[in-house]
Protein backbone atom coordinates (compact mmCIF):
# COMPACT_ATOMS: atom_id res chain seq x y z
CA UNK A 1 0.00 0.00 0.00
CA UNK A 2 0.88 3.20 -0.97
CA UNK A 3 1.79 6.25 2.09
CA UNK A 4 -0.07 9.00 2.63
CA UNK A 5 0.72 12.13 2.60
CA UNK A 6 -1.58 14.49 5.56
CA UNK A 7 -3.45 17.50 4.20
CA UNK A 8 -0.45 19.40 5.54
CA UNK A 9 2.16 17.37 4.15
CA UNK A 10 2.06 18.13 1.02
CA UNK A 11 3.34 21.11 0.49
CA UNK A 12 -0.19 22.98 0.96
CA UNK A 13 -0.23 25.51 4.29
CA UNK A 14 -3.61 24.68 5.43
CA UNK A 15 -5.46 27.99 6.74
CA UNK A 16 -8.28 28.02 8.80
CA UNK A 17 -11.81 30.18 7.83
CA UNK A 18 -14.16 30.84 5.36
CA UNK A 19 -14.05 28.82 1.45
CA UNK A 20 -16.19 31.16 -1.29
CA UNK A 21 -15.84 28.16 -3.52
CA UNK A 22 -19.44 28.19 -3.46
CA UNK A 23 -19.40 24.36 -2.19
CA UNK A 24 -20.99 23.00 1.22
CA UNK A 25 -17.71 24.30 3.90
CA UNK A 26 -19.83 23.69 7.03
CA UNK A 27 -19.89 21.52 10.02
CA UNK A 28 -17.59 19.11 11.48
CA UNK A 29 -13.93 18.18 10.17
CA UNK A 30 -12.13 15.27 10.80
CA UNK A 31 -8.42 15.43 9.47
CA UNK A 32 -7.48 12.22 8.56
CA UNK A 33 -10.03 10.47 6.63
CA UNK A 34 -10.36 9.31 2.89
CA UNK A 35 -10.83 12.67 0.33
CA UNK A 36 -8.23 14.27 2.89
CA UNK A 37 -4.91 12.67 2.12
CA UNK A 38 -2.96 11.98 -0.89
CA UNK A 39 -1.10 8.92 -1.78
CA UNK A 40 2.97 9.62 -1.90
CA UNK A 41 2.78 9.36 -5.71
CA UNK A 42 1.31 12.64 -5.84
CA UNK A 43 4.30 14.38 -4.48
CA UNK A 44 6.34 16.37 -7.12
CA UNK A 45 9.85 16.47 -6.90
CA UNK A 46 11.77 20.52 -7.11
CA UNK A 47 13.84 19.03 -10.01
CA UNK A 48 10.97 18.37 -12.05
CA UNK A 49 10.88 22.04 -12.54
CA UNK A 50 13.84 22.10 -14.32
CA UNK A 51 13.24 19.30 -17.17
CA UNK A 52 12.65 20.02 -21.02
CA UNK A 53 9.50 20.92 -22.04
CA UNK A 54 6.93 18.83 -23.08
CA UNK A 55 5.77 20.79 -25.69
CA UNK A 56 6.53 24.60 -27.16
CA UNK A 57 3.77 26.83 -28.98
CA UNK A 58 2.53 30.05 -29.52
CA UNK A 59 -0.54 29.92 -27.28
CA UNK A 60 -1.72 28.00 -24.08
CA UNK A 61 -4.83 26.78 -22.94
CA UNK A 62 -4.49 25.15 -19.25
CA UNK A 63 -7.94 23.66 -18.95
CA UNK A 64 -8.09 22.31 -15.23
CA UNK A 65 -11.35 20.88 -13.27
CA UNK A 66 -13.60 20.28 -16.69
CA UNK A 67 -15.19 17.79 -13.70
CA UNK A 68 -16.77 15.73 -16.98
CA UNK A 69 -18.55 18.44 -18.29
CA UNK A 70 -18.87 17.79 -21.92
CA UNK A 71 -20.32 21.45 -22.84
CA UNK A 72 -16.97 22.94 -21.80
CA UNK A 73 -14.80 20.73 -23.16
CA UNK A 74 -16.78 21.16 -27.05
CA UNK A 75 -16.24 24.97 -25.95
CA UNK A 76 -12.69 24.91 -25.62
CA UNK A 77 -12.67 23.14 -28.58
CA UNK A 78 -14.84 26.44 -30.44
CA UNK A 79 -11.97 28.65 -28.89
CA UNK A 80 -8.86 27.33 -29.76
CA UNK A 81 -10.36 27.41 -33.12
CA UNK A 82 -10.28 30.73 -33.33
CA UNK A 83 -6.56 31.24 -32.31
CA UNK A 84 -3.53 31.83 -34.56
CA UNK A 85 -0.66 30.24 -34.56
CA UNK A 86 0.43 26.74 -32.66
CA UNK A 87 -2.23 26.53 -29.51
CA UNK A 88 -1.45 23.59 -27.25
CA UNK A 89 -4.25 22.47 -24.78
CA UNK A 90 -3.54 20.80 -21.27
CA UNK A 91 -6.09 19.05 -19.40
CA UNK A 92 -4.56 19.29 -15.82
CA UNK A 93 -6.75 17.03 -14.20
CA UNK A 94 -10.11 16.44 -12.74
CA UNK A 95 -10.90 16.00 -16.13
CA UNK A 96 -13.50 13.15 -15.17
CA UNK A 97 -15.86 13.45 -12.20
CA UNK A 98 -19.32 14.20 -12.91
CA UNK A 99 -19.26 11.59 -15.84
CA UNK A 100 -20.05 9.67 -13.44
CA UNK A 101 -21.08 6.57 -16.12
CA UNK A 102 -19.01 4.29 -18.81
CA UNK A 103 -20.90 6.25 -21.71
CA UNK A 104 -20.13 9.90 -20.41
CA UNK A 105 -16.23 8.59 -19.35
CA UNK A 106 -15.97 7.62 -22.93
CA UNK A 107 -17.39 10.45 -24.72
CA UNK A 108 -14.56 13.06 -21.84
CA UNK A 109 -11.79 10.81 -23.44
CA UNK A 110 -12.67 11.35 -26.73
CA UNK A 111 -13.06 14.91 -26.45
CA UNK A 112 -9.43 14.82 -24.61
CA UNK A 113 -7.83 14.05 -28.45
CA UNK A 114 -5.41 15.83 -29.71
CA UNK A 115 -4.94 17.44 -26.25
CA UNK A 116 -2.20 16.89 -23.70
CA UNK A 117 -3.84 15.07 -20.88
CA UNK A 118 -2.21 15.73 -17.37
CA UNK A 119 -3.96 13.68 -14.66
CA UNK A 120 -5.18 15.39 -11.35
CA UNK A 121 -6.46 13.04 -7.97
CA UNK A 122 -9.05 11.59 -9.67
CA UNK A 123 -7.72 10.40 -12.80
CA UNK A 124 -4.75 8.90 -10.41
CA UNK A 125 -6.85 7.19 -8.02
CA UNK A 126 -9.14 5.69 -11.05
CA UNK A 127 -6.23 3.80 -12.47
CA UNK A 128 -5.20 2.87 -9.30
CA UNK A 129 -5.79 -1.08 -9.02
CA UNK A 130 -5.54 -1.58 -5.08
CA UNK A 131 -7.72 1.10 -3.14
CA UNK A 132 -4.90 2.43 -0.52
CA UNK A 133 -7.31 4.03 1.33
CA UNK A 134 -7.34 7.98 -0.07
CA UNK A 135 -10.58 8.09 -1.04
CA UNK A 136 -11.21 10.76 -3.82
CA UNK A 137 -7.28 11.72 -3.24
CA UNK A 138 -8.48 15.42 -2.68
CA UNK A 139 -6.80 15.82 0.55
CA UNK A 140 -9.49 18.51 1.60
CA UNK A 141 -8.45 20.85 4.17
CA UNK A 142 -10.30 21.13 7.71
CA UNK A 143 -12.54 24.20 6.34
CA UNK A 144 -14.35 21.67 4.52
CA UNK A 145 -16.66 19.70 6.24
CA UNK A 146 -16.54 16.03 6.64
CA UNK A 147 -19.92 15.95 4.54
CA UNK A 148 -18.97 17.30 2.05
CA UNK A 149 -15.70 15.07 1.69
CA UNK A 150 -17.51 11.94 2.22
CA UNK A 151 -20.10 13.39 -0.92
CA UNK A 152 -16.78 13.55 -2.90
CA UNK A 153 -15.52 10.46 -2.22
CA UNK A 154 -19.22 8.73 -3.04
CA UNK A 155 -18.96 10.69 -6.25
CA UNK A 156 -15.53 9.41 -6.87
CA UNK A 157 -17.43 5.71 -5.61
CA UNK A 158 -19.80 5.87 -7.86
CA UNK A 159 -17.79 6.52 -11.05
CA UNK A 160 -14.91 4.05 -10.37
CA UNK A 161 -17.59 1.41 -9.97
CA UNK A 162 -19.17 2.71 -13.59
CA UNK A 163 -15.91 2.23 -15.20
CA UNK A 164 -14.06 -0.37 -13.79
CA UNK A 165 -14.16 -2.53 -16.76
CA UNK A 166 -12.93 -0.23 -19.70
CA UNK A 167 -9.37 -0.97 -20.82
CA UNK A 168 -9.36 3.44 -21.06
CA UNK A 169 -9.08 2.88 -17.26
CA UNK A 170 -6.07 1.58 -16.86
CA UNK A 171 -4.78 3.79 -19.09
CA UNK A 172 -4.57 6.93 -17.30
CA UNK A 173 -1.81 5.66 -15.38
CA UNK A 174 0.51 6.48 -18.35
CA UNK A 175 -0.32 9.57 -18.41
CA UNK A 176 1.75 12.65 -16.47
CA UNK A 177 0.78 14.64 -13.53
CA UNK A 178 2.86 17.86 -14.05
CA UNK A 179 5.48 19.18 -17.06
CA UNK A 180 6.50 22.39 -18.24
CA UNK A 181 5.28 24.27 -21.97
CA UNK A 182 7.28 26.85 -23.16
CA UNK A 183 5.52 29.77 -24.53
CA UNK A 184 7.78 32.32 -25.85
CA UNK A 185 10.62 33.51 -23.46
CA UNK A 186 8.43 31.74 -20.53
CA UNK A 187 8.35 28.70 -19.21
CA UNK A 188 4.82 27.37 -17.38
CA UNK A 189 4.87 24.62 -15.24
CA UNK A 190 1.61 22.95 -15.18
CA UNK A 191 -0.41 20.85 -12.22
CA UNK A 192 -3.69 20.46 -10.59
CA UNK A 193 -2.13 20.91 -7.20
CA UNK A 194 0.73 23.12 -6.44
CA UNK A 195 4.36 23.18 -6.66
CA UNK A 196 5.02 20.38 -3.95
CA UNK A 197 2.07 18.27 -4.81
CA UNK A 198 -0.73 17.23 -7.24
CA UNK A 199 -3.57 17.59 -4.81
CA UNK A 200 -2.07 20.37 -2.84
CA UNK A 201 -3.64 23.25 -1.46
CA UNK A 202 -1.02 25.90 -1.68
CA UNK A 203 -2.64 27.91 -4.65
CA UNK A 204 -5.68 28.30 -2.79
CA UNK A 205 -7.65 31.48 -2.50
CA UNK A 206 -6.80 31.43 1.26
CA UNK A 207 -3.06 30.52 0.90
CA UNK A 208 -2.38 33.19 -1.58
CA UNK A 209 -3.29 35.95 0.50
CA UNK A 210 -0.89 34.14 3.07
CA UNK A 211 2.58 36.08 3.27
CA UNK A 212 4.57 33.09 4.32
CA UNK A 213 3.14 30.92 1.39
CA UNK A 214 3.98 34.17 -0.81
CA UNK A 215 7.55 34.06 0.41
CA UNK A 216 7.66 30.34 -0.37
CA UNK A 217 6.08 30.74 -3.61
CA UNK A 218 8.63 33.55 -4.66
CA UNK A 219 11.57 31.39 -3.74
CA UNK A 220 10.24 28.26 -5.33
CA UNK A 221 9.91 31.03 -8.61
CA UNK A 222 13.65 32.61 -8.01
CA UNK A 223 14.72 28.74 -7.26
CA UNK A 224 13.23 26.71 -10.69
CA UNK A 225 13.60 27.28 -14.19
CA UNK A 226 9.55 28.21 -13.97
CA UNK A 227 8.52 31.65 -14.70
CA UNK A 228 4.49 30.84 -14.37
CA UNK A 229 2.82 27.88 -12.35
CA UNK A 230 -0.56 26.90 -13.78
CA UNK A 231 -2.70 25.15 -11.39
CA UNK A 232 -6.29 24.04 -10.31
CA UNK A 233 -7.63 21.71 -7.37
CA UNK A 234 -9.01 24.01 -5.42
CA UNK A 235 -12.81 24.50 -7.10
CA UNK A 236 -11.67 28.52 -6.95
CA UNK A 237 -10.23 30.57 -8.88
CA UNK A 238 -7.45 32.97 -7.99
CA UNK A 239 -4.50 35.14 -9.42
CA UNK A 240 -0.94 36.34 -7.88
CA UNK A 241 1.80 38.12 -9.43
CA UNK A 242 5.57 37.49 -7.07
CA UNK A 243 8.72 39.26 -8.11
CA UNK A 244 9.88 36.23 -9.54
CA UNK A 245 6.93 34.53 -11.28
CA UNK A 246 3.41 34.26 -11.69
CA UNK A 247 0.39 32.33 -10.14
CA UNK A 248 -3.12 31.58 -11.93
CA UNK A 249 -5.59 28.67 -10.63
CA UNK A 250 -8.44 28.78 -13.01
CA UNK A 251 -10.35 27.02 -10.17
CA UNK A 252 -12.63 25.61 -12.59
CA UNK A 253 -13.15 24.96 -16.54
CA UNK A 254 -16.49 23.09 -15.46
CA UNK A 255 -18.23 25.01 -13.22
CA UNK A 256 -18.94 28.87 -13.16
CA UNK A 257 -16.15 30.61 -10.83
CA UNK A 258 -17.42 33.89 -9.72
CA UNK A 259 -20.83 35.59 -9.13
CA UNK A 260 -23.34 36.13 -11.57
CA UNK A 261 -21.28 34.75 -14.39
CA UNK A 262 -22.14 31.83 -15.26
CA UNK A 263 -19.05 30.49 -16.74
CA UNK A 264 -15.93 28.54 -16.50
CA UNK A 265 -12.12 29.66 -16.68
CA UNK A 266 -9.33 28.36 -18.67
CA UNK A 267 -5.79 29.76 -18.32
CA UNK A 268 -4.31 31.19 -21.37
CA UNK A 269 -0.58 32.01 -21.56
CA UNK A 270 0.50 33.59 -25.34
CA UNK A 271 2.21 36.05 -27.09
CA UNK A 272 -1.28 37.87 -27.57
CA UNK A 273 -4.17 39.15 -25.39
CA UNK A 274 -7.38 37.48 -25.83
CA UNK A 275 -10.26 39.56 -26.21
CA UNK A 276 -12.50 38.14 -23.86
CA UNK A 277 -9.68 37.59 -21.03
CA UNK A 278 -11.58 39.15 -17.71
CA UNK A 279 -7.67 39.68 -15.63
CA UNK A 280 -4.61 39.66 -17.01
CA UNK A 281 -0.79 39.56 -16.17
CA UNK A 282 2.38 40.03 -18.25
CA UNK A 283 5.77 37.66 -17.79
CA UNK A 284 8.54 38.32 -20.22
CA UNK A 285 6.61 38.34 -23.43
CA UNK A 286 3.62 36.59 -23.02
CA UNK A 287 0.05 37.52 -21.46
CA UNK A 288 -0.99 35.36 -18.52
CA UNK A 289 -4.99 35.65 -18.44
CA UNK A 290 -7.98 34.31 -17.44
CA UNK A 291 -10.71 33.28 -20.17
CA UNK A 292 -14.23 32.34 -19.89
CA UNK A 293 -15.45 29.00 -20.99
CA UNK A 294 -19.20 30.31 -22.51
CA UNK A 295 -20.55 26.68 -22.33
CA UNK A 296 -23.91 26.45 -23.05
CA UNK A 297 -25.58 26.65 -19.76
CA UNK A 298 -28.69 24.82 -20.16
CA UNK A 299 -27.66 21.40 -22.31
CA UNK A 300 -24.92 21.26 -18.93
CA UNK A 301 -27.61 21.43 -16.59
CA UNK A 302 -29.82 18.77 -18.27
CA UNK A 303 -27.35 16.81 -18.91
CA UNK A 304 -26.18 16.78 -15.31
CA UNK A 305 -29.77 16.12 -14.12
CA UNK A 306 -29.87 13.09 -15.98
CA UNK A 307 -26.52 11.75 -15.27
CA UNK A 308 -27.36 12.52 -11.06
CA UNK A 309 -30.57 12.34 -9.30
CA UNK A 310 -31.94 15.84 -7.08
CA UNK A 311 -30.67 13.80 -3.97
CA UNK A 312 -27.51 12.60 -5.20
CA UNK A 313 -24.17 13.84 -3.52
CA UNK A 314 -23.03 15.14 -6.88
CA UNK A 315 -25.98 17.20 -6.84
CA UNK A 316 -26.01 18.06 -3.38
CA UNK A 317 -22.74 19.44 -3.38
CA UNK A 318 -22.38 21.06 -6.56
CA UNK A 319 -25.91 21.68 -8.51
CA UNK A 320 -26.65 25.23 -6.60
CA UNK A 321 -23.28 26.69 -7.66
CA UNK A 322 -23.67 24.83 -10.96
CA UNK A 323 -26.82 26.80 -11.29
CA UNK A 324 -26.16 30.38 -10.13
CA UNK A 325 -22.40 30.52 -9.28
CA UNK A 326 -21.01 31.27 -6.03
CA UNK A 327 -20.68 34.07 -3.58
CA UNK A 328 -17.16 35.83 -5.10
CA UNK A 329 -15.82 38.20 -6.96
CA UNK A 330 -13.18 39.05 -9.12
CA UNK A 331 -11.48 41.23 -5.87
CA UNK A 332 -11.69 38.38 -3.92
CA UNK A 333 -9.24 36.19 -5.76
CA UNK A 334 -7.09 38.62 -8.29
CA UNK A 335 -4.35 39.58 -6.40
CA UNK A 336 -1.61 42.02 -6.98
CA UNK A 337 0.05 42.16 -10.46
CA UNK A 338 -3.09 41.51 -12.05
CA UNK A 339 -5.48 43.77 -14.05
CA UNK A 340 -9.12 42.74 -14.00
CA UNK A 341 -10.61 43.65 -17.50
CA UNK A 342 -14.41 42.86 -17.14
Amino acid sequence: MDELLSDGANGAIIVEGGNKCGCDSGGVATPGIKGRVGANDYAIAPEEWDKPPVAKCDVLYSVGGVYGNIEAMKTVREMVKSEEGDVCVVYNGDYHWFDGTAENFLEVERLLEGSIPMNGNVELELARLEDCGVGCGCSYPTTMSDAFVGRSNAIFGRMKESVKNLPEVSALGNRPAWGVVEVGEARVGITHGDESSVSGWGCSVENLQNPARKTKLDQFFSERNVDILSTTHTCAAAALALPHGVVINNGSAGLPEYKDKLFGLVNRVAKTPHPDAVYRSRVKDVFVEAVPVRYDQDAFISWFDSVWELDSPAAQSYRPRAISGPDTTYDDAVFEGFEILD
